[in-house]
């Protein structure tokens, strides 16, 4: 009798649990699908990137973590892009320093030409990785990776000769985002102003912009050689770029799912720094085909820039803070 009264409780206790451990293995075998948007084309180096992170997310995952990548900011425009994925409504997003740094005022300096090296990808990411992911974690925000540390270029229109020095761009309108890099070019002689990166070929063609600063990959995306087709290489790195992740987003994944994502990160990073090496001379054969300029800086012009813009360094230091402070102390093991 007793055993009988035993397994009677046994059957009990299973049929109390089977359900609860039946929504279990569904839960466990259900999709997870994160939205990430980014504000370059699909094609060319960000948006293959960001593709090959998507496809190594799922890879990662064993198909438990899809990412859908919204290219030409058709989720969110760029300057939204932290405060969505702060607010949890953007799961992953590409984020620029200029954007950001309003709100995350210690990763200011970073937005002054030539805070550091351009083309010192692993570098970079050893330096910062740590105390970015503090400081974004302070606003609810997991810090993914940098992207590349791309160098920039000016772009200048087809009346117009290559910068080569500050003194090119006296009274010109030029195209700078963010309030420190706008700085940057008041102290060069230019006039800054601000145009969404979709509307730029426009205003180049229009002449209502004269040159544009931004990282020669982008110039290349947005095929802007066409309507600024003398280009100026520098030595000045471009203003940072990375990938930032929702904490939200990052709490539904279970811990190897989480582990996952990680190693899918550190795989995207190996293919950007591979993809990197080849583009520039591509790009280079594209602006002579189209009748281009091709201008590189030498060290001493790349120089020139750096000590006419200087004294930024000291106006930022009294906004960004103990860890602007740390940071560029970790800038500066990488001269």
């Amino acid at each position: 009798m007793n055993r009988k009264k035993w397994n009677i409780g046994l059957l009990a206790l299973a049929l109390v649990f089977l359900p609860a451990v039946a929504a279990w293995s569904a839960s466990a075998d259900k999709t997870i699908l994160l939205k990430l948007s980014q504000p370059t084309p699909a094609a060319g180096f960000y948006g293959e990137g960001y593709a090959y992170f998507a496809k190594a997310v799922e890879e990662e995952t064993k198909g438990q973590v899809k990412v859908q990548v919204y290219p030409s900011a058709s989720l969110i425009s760029d300057p939204e892009a932290f405060d969505a994925v702060q607010a949890g409504n953007v799961d992953i997003a590409h984020f620029m320093v200029a954007s950001v740094s309003p709100t995350v005022k210690a990763i200011t300096p970073m937005e002054i030409p030539g805070a550091y090296p351009g083309e010192k990808y692993k570098e970079l990411d050893t330096a910062t990785s740590p105390l970015l992911e503090k400081v974004f974690a302070k606003y609810g925000v997991k810090y993914l990776c940098p992207g590349y540390p791309e160098t920039a270029a000016f772009g200048t229109g087809k009346k117009l000769a290559p910068v080569k020095s500050p003194a090119d761009l006296k009274g010109k309108a030029v195209r700078a985002s963010g309030k420190w890099l706008g700085e940057a070019m008041k102290m060069w002689g230019g006039s800054a102003v601000t145009i969404p990166l979709g509307d730029l070929a426009v205003a180049l063609q229009r002449g209502t912009v004269d040159v544009v600063y931004t990282s020669w990959i982008v110039i290349d995306s947005f095929k802007l050689y066409e309507s600024a087709p003398n280009i100026t290489f520098t030595g000045l790195q471009n203003v940072l770029t990375g990938m930032i992740m929702s904490e939200k987003a990052w709490k539904r994944l279970n811990p190897e799912q989480q582990q996952g994502v990680l190693r899918a990160k550190k795989r995207y990073m190996d293919f950007i720094n591979g993809s990197y090496k080849n583009l520039r001379t591509q790009f280079e054969e594209k602006i002579k085909k189209s009748g281009g300029t091709v201008t590189v800086l030498t060290a001493a012009q790349n120089a020139e820039f750096k000590k006419v813009r200087q004294p930024l360094f000291e106006q930022v230091k009294g906004v960004a803070g103990p860890d602007g402070a740390e940071l560029m102390k970790a800038l500066d093991t990488m001269k």
